[in-house]
């Protein structure tokens, strides 16, 4: 749960470091802090649904990327009606991916400070 929650919070501040590039380059003067809150909400679906689709064990590593890929950017498109972001589809399809990349980046890094406690655990027995 602890992992979820970081997870959670780190691409929810990726997320917005994303959406501040994007709103520079469209020329915007100001967000809105409901956008915060979208946000968090947005990354709190697509975190719980990632974690979802874990339970399945997919075989293809490909399949489970493409998989992942439009569950992110299917949430991320219905939130955007839902909440009716004015912002083109490519952006939207851009954040969905950007969000995917840094999930996988957060789960490599914790796959190899995981490695990284197993290998000390194991030095520390054979000493």
């Amino acid at each position: 749960m602890k992992k979820i929650l970081t997870n959670i919070f780190a691409t929810t501040g990726f997320s917005l470091i994303l959406l501040a590039v994007i709103a520079v380059f469209f020329g915007v003067q100001w967000l809105l802090l409901i956008t915060l809150f979208q946000v968090l909400l947005a990354n709190v679906l697509i975190h719980l649904s990632l974690f979802i689709r874990q339970k399945w064990e997919l075989q293809s590593v490909f399949l489970a990327a493409v998989t992942d890929i439009v569950i992110i950017n299917g949430i991320v498109f219905l939130l955007s009606a839902v909440f009716s972001w004015n912002v083109g589809n490519w952006v939207l399809l851009l954040i969905g991916l950007m969000v995917y990349l840094i999930s996988c980046l957060l789960d490599l890094f914790y796959l190899n400070q995981e490695a990284h406690e197993i290998n000390l655990l194991i030095r520390r027995r054979h000493r």
